[in-house]
């Protein structure tokens, strides 16, 4: 029996749903930065639509369909009602595999699913525990820090506590380290701006030049600020001017590539060559360029002083934890200019303020046990990794979401970050899927008022474990997904990285060194390495020797390996749902109608791996989590897969071409009002396509040779685009008749 999710789909509004889900206040992607987060709302739909039995009935088709928009809406009552439905049937074990930061994990709480997670990053598996493991284990718990009012259960019990254990950790490592972050002019500073230096390459010279990207201050109207380097007694100070800056002062930076700076006492340029041979000397410094605080309401820039900068400098403690950057400079700029280790992108301060907050969790920890049983827990019971659920797996689990406050501040609080001069405001580290090499820097105050504030971060963490569901414990394991033992009559519901879109795990140590030493004690196996596993899925050609031919078979290899391994645990009667990219690669693999052999398509690729697996593709459809663009790279799409119980020994080529001619039209015609974007609807006729394509075990040209995957998609591509284009003449002789 077909499932919904087969045949069609309200794909305007899951679209839409999936496009509008933000990382915004309370959701539970602000937990923690991940670099791919899929979408909520609108799996759940999907993954309701897989489970469902296309209804033969028009009129109960159009309820379901009805249902599927008003669960791609997020409305409540929807679903209870989908709960409602799933209750009565017989379903299967869901397994996500790749589970990221948890996002299709939830979709299955949040429909009351069996289900279990996995991810071979630590971080990854981290982040899905703090979703959907730990919650429903304190369900019946009360907040047991001593201001609780003893009304707050599950989660509000949970956010409740991390909150004021939060603000306890927060006035213990002010009363320590405080006085690091002296005021100026009786203002507590917001932020200082910071500019790389390095010794004049001019040999009379010899100033420490700053590398500035820019000067500009604030850009903002009425009130714009600007710092210009002064060169006195043999040494770069800092004045700060009122007005527009005026461009030739704007930076000491030339051109856009590389890092080339023109010095600002003797003209002298600074080449890229040098600064990088300065910098694996560790001959770089910094210095302080400006003190940001608040007067009256508005931002003001003051020179830094002697106490601002003698306070900055202190000894980095003993204990900061360390990891080497990969050098891949697709991802990793510092490496190239000498900083090689994870510590070296912070300040003396930073590494002092994080380390005290690190320090403390143990403390935090033995704190909420103790309170925990002094408000009634009747004893400790087992720790939170052997799935404990009493004082002392509570202690730490709120430890747990405290670690990841600590290593989502790392965020705000590095080298990396740049500063705003539109906003005021600092820049995090990763905007985008890479740590880029900075020259002008802001240091935040982790105490003050800014989005990288301790508070800040706590609440937001807060907010997002309010919104978390505690209904049913979903079990994840930090293991390969390659040969996971699952359960019979499984289907897999996943988010399947492509090999080398996202570096996750070289960009994962980022914030992995520092929840080690948060949590290393808490979860001995899950943090017994230095660094994150390499031998994830999402293989790096660096990681073959700057192989990409032996980078991509491996990951190959690794797909058919995990098909082969799921073949035999899934469903009989239910589809699997993988979501996966169709790239720039497929379409000019389709377009170029098999004329040049080296093009490849990594969807056909994909196909092939199902099919050598037992499996069938039924559909496959768009599911943006971007708006159409001209720019096309890539569109998120999901593949609907299940057991080819009737597989069909073969077929001739120009058999399967008029299969597809008389076939394609009958099941593209109803979706047809849904598909607005050229490029969904190549991609939901290719689902079809393929749903008569993978029928067959092998496909014979007229030679006699078997066509492969990819030399079918030019095939339903043609079928495809003539049935649009009959379709859009049809409309237009109505139109005109009308």
């Amino acid at each position: 029996m077909k499932k919904l999710i087969e045949t069609a789909l309200p794909l305007i509004e899951i679209t839409a749903s999936s496009i509008g889900e933000k990382i915004r206040k309370g959701h539970p992607g602000n937990l923690h930065l991940w670099w791919n987060r899929s979408p909520i709302v609108s799996s759940v739909a999907l993954l309701y639509a897989a489970l469902v039995d296309e209804d033969q009935d028009t009129e109960k088709r159009s309820d379901q369909t009805d249902l599927l928009k008003k669960l791609a809406k997020n409305e409540s009552a929807a679903f209870e009602q989908a709960k409602d439905v799933l209750k009565n049937l017989k379903l299967p074990f869901i397994w996500d595999g790749f589970s990221g930061f948890g996002g299709l994990s939830l979709a299955c709480e949040k429909l009351n699913l069996q289900a279990c997670a996995g991810d071979l990053n630590t971080v990854a598996t981290l982040l899905t525990k703090a979703v959907v493991e730990f919650p429903p284990r304190f369900t019946a718990n009360k907040s047991v820090h001593p201001d609780s009012d003893g009304t707050k259960t599950g989660t509000a019990a949970l956010a409740d506590d991390i909150l004021y254990y939060g603000q306890w950790m927060e006035k213990k490592v002010q009363e320590k380290i405080g006085e690091i972050y002296p005021a100026i002019q009786g203002s507590v500073p917001s932020a200082w701006l910071w500019v790389r230096t390095v010794e004049c390459p001019n040999p009379v010279c010899k100033c420490r030049m700053p590398l500035a990207s820019s000067f500009v201050l604030t850009k903002s109207k009425g009130k714009e600020r600007w710092a210009e380097p002064v060169f006195e007694n043999e040494k770069i100070r800092f004045q700060i001017h009122e007005g527009i800056c005026p461009a030739e002062k704007e930076n000491n930076k030339l051109g856009i590539m590389g890092a080339k700076f023109r010095c600002p006492a003797c003209g002298e340029v600074a080449s890229d060559t040098y600064i990088k041979k300065k910098g694996k000397e560790h001959q770089l410094g910094v210095q302080m360029m400006a003190v940001v605080h608040t007067s009256n309401g508005d931002k003001v820039f003051d020179p830094a002083d002697e106490v601002q900068t003698s306070m900055a400098s202190v000894a980095v403690p003993e204990d900061i934890p360390s990891g080497q950057i990969a050098e891949n400079s697709r991802w990793f700029s510092p490496p190239g200019y000498g900083f090689t280790d994870y510590a070296d992108l912070y300040t003396k301060r930073q590494l002092t303020m994080l380390s005290a907050f690190c320090n403390l969790i143990p403390e935090v920890i033995d704190k909420v046990v103790s309170d925990a049983l002094s408000s009634g827990s009747r004893e400790a019971g087992r720790a939170l990794c052997d799935g404990g659920n009493g004082a002392l797996a509570y202690g730490q689990a709120i430890g747990t979401y405290l670690s990841l406050a600590i290593s989502k501040m790392t965020n705000y609080h590095c080298t990396i970050c740049s500063w705003d001069n539109r906003k005021g405001t600092g820049r995090a580290v990763f905007t985008r899927q890479a740590i880029p090499m900075t020259w002008t820097f802001v240091e935040e105050n982790p105490f003050a008022e800014t989005t990288g504030s301790f508070h800040s971060v706590v609440s937001s963490i807060a907010e997002s474990v309010l919104q978390l569901l505690s209904c049913r414990e979903i079990p994840v394991t930090n293991e390969d997904a390659i040969n996971k033992e699952l359960r019979q009559n499984s289907i897999l519901f996943t988010e399947l990285p492509y090999y080398d879109n996202v570096g996750y795990a070289d960009l994962s140590d980022y914030f992995y060194i520092w929840l080690r030493k948060c949590l290393k004690n808490v979860f001995p196996d899950l943090f017994k390495g230095g660094l994150t596993r390499k031998d994830e899925l999402s293989s790096i050609q660096e990681h073959y020797g700057g192989d990409a031919s032996k980078a991509k078979a491996e990951y190959h290899e690794k797909i058919s390996k995990m098909l082969m391994n799921f073949s035999e645990a899934a469903s009989d009667d239910y589809p699997s749902v993988l979501f996966f990219d169709y790239t720039k690669k497929d379409r000019v693999a389709i377009h170029s109608g098999n004329e040049d052999p080296s093009l490849e398509s990594p969807l056909s690729y994909l196909i092939q791996d199902m099919m050598n697996a037992g499996f069938c593709v039924t559909a496959i459809w768009p599911i943006r989590t971007e708006k159409p663009n001209e720019k096309f790279q890539s569109v998120r799409i999901a593949i609907v897969f299940r057991k080819n119980h009737n597989a069909q020994s073969q077929i001739t080529r120009r058999n399967l071409v008029a299969s597809l001619g008389r076939e394609m039209p009958v099941l593209l015609e109803p979706l047809t009002s849904d598909l607005v974007d050229d490029v969904d609807r190549s991609i939901v006729a290719l689902g079809f396509g393929f749903s008569i394509v993978t029928r067959y075990k092998k496909i014979l040209n007229a030679d006699g040779s078997i066509m492969s995957i990819q030399d079918s998609l030019p095939l339903i591509a043609q079928e495809a685009e003539k049935y649009f284009a009959l379709h859009e003449t049809n409309i237009r002789e109505n139109d005109e008749e009308v």
